[in-house]
Formats: C-alpha cells, structure tokens, sequence
C-alpha cells in the first residue's frame, strides 16, 4: 500500500523565465513515486500569478512611476523618491513574510486532511531557500510524525551544512532523485531502511552519515515526467513550453 505525498516548490520572488515554466524534475520524481503505487500531488508556487500576491496594486503603482522617471524619462530621483522607495521595501519584506505564513498554515491544513506521509522539497537559493525552509520548520512543529526530504543541486555542494543547521528535515538527497524518492516513500511505509537508499545524507547518533552514491544506468527506464492538473496543480498557469533534459 502507498502513501501520500506532496512535492513543494517555491523559489521566492520570481526572478527569471524559467520560474514559470513546468519543472521538468519534479514532474519526474511525481512520475516515479505513481508508477510504484505512491498517490503525489506537486505544490509549485511559481508562477507569474505570484507577483500580483507579492506586490499589492498601491506598490505596483509606486513602482511603476519611479520606473518611469528614471528609467524613461531619464531623470535623477529625489531623495523624497528615495525614502519612499525604502518604505517600499520594508512593506514588502513584511508582506512576504505573512504570504510564506499564509502558504505554510494552508499546507499544514492539506497535510492534516489528506494525510500526507512525506513532504519532498526542492531547495533553491536565496530568498526561495529560506521561504521553503521556514515553511518545512512550520510544518515539522505542527506536524511531528510528517517526514520531510529535501534536494536539489544545493544539496551537492552544501548538503552536510544544511542537514547540520535544519534540524527539522529527515534526509538531504544528493545526486539523481527519481530512485531515492520512491525508496524513501517505501521508508515511510515501513518497508525501506535509510542506510539501503544511495543517495542519502541523514543523521545517527549525533553524526551524520552519507550512503553510497549512484547514478541510473538506463535513463531509458524512467517514466515520462507527468504533467496532468490533477498530480501538478496550478499546471495550467505556468508559461507553455516543452522541457527536455538534454544530458545529466
């Protein structure tokens, strides 16, 4: 019998294109985990809707006009402009912070409900990092028996320091994901061990240990990332392109 999980993306601000395309890999892991009997659902908050949440109408039209002097109409701000434009920023700070709250209650919510067993998490840099982190601190609070997994190509580099510090994620997965997920589902289920999944950095007895690294042979034996509104919500409002992984 399989669990339930979600897979949650949220890169902060949106920055560049690719935040409103379809994510080739988590599409990939959510591929995986429903060929061997898992139910997923992918939670990505990047979308081009996410600005209008971001930047209330009365910033947009502060913003706009401050872009227009300077940058159309050439001219210099005033140090009124200026202050105004660090007011600006401070509500927006404030505001993002009670929006990554308002994402983290109403995913505390959908985990009661649904019964969610493993929350996977993409980690990005910057902004993006620290949202998805404190949303995953939230969550592990209100919810102690959810096991949360975290990856991405941060966790190559500084996977031991992140475990280290985030004392609420279960394992940090390094490398190719699509073969790990599916074995840390069946962990959850009570069917896998932590140390037979490559892949892996968790922590024992104060330490941390780090399970052989493996990479899939045949990338010909992967399932077609899935792409259907009813596994990758909010599908419909991301930017229409066809994603191919050219090379790992």
């Amino acid at each position: 019998m399989g669990i339930n999980c979600l897979l949650l993306s949220i890169a902060g601000t949106p920055k560049i294109l690719s935040d409103f395309i379809p994510d080739n890999g988590l599409a990939g892991l959510a591929a995986a985990l429903v060929k061997n009997g898992h139910s997923v659902k992918i939670v990505d908050y990047n979308s081009p809707s996410l600005f209008g949440s971001i930047i209330l109408s009365p910033q947009q039209t502060a913003l706009r006009r401050f872009a227009e002097k300077v940058f159309l109409q050439k001219k210099s701000p005033s140090l009124f402009d200026l202050y105004r434009l660090r007011r600006i920023d401070a509500a927006l700070e404030q505001h993002k912070t009670r929006l990554w709250r308002d994402i983290a209650e109403s995913l505390s919510r959908r985990v009661e409900r649904d019964k969610i067993g493993m929350l996977g998490v993409k980690m990005w840099t910057g902004e993006g990092f620290v949202w998805s982190m404190e949303i995953c601190k939230y969550l592990k609070r209100e919810h102690p028996g959810l096991h949360i997994f975290a990856g991405g190509p941060q966790a190559d580099i500084f996977g031991q320091k992140i475990l280290e510090k985030m004392e609420f994620l279960d394992a940090v997965c390094v490398g190719e994901g699509e073969a790990v997920i599916v074995e840390l589902a069946n962990f959850v289920a009570g069917r896998a061990k932590l140390d037979n999944i490559p892949n892996l950095l968790f922590r024992r007895d104060g330490g941390i240990v780090k399970t052989e690294r493996q990479h899939i042979a045949d990338l010909n034996s992967l399932p077609l990332p899935i792409y259907s509104p009813d596994v990758y919500e909010g599908i419909e409002s991301k930017l229409k392109m066809i994603v191919l992984d050219e090379s790992r």
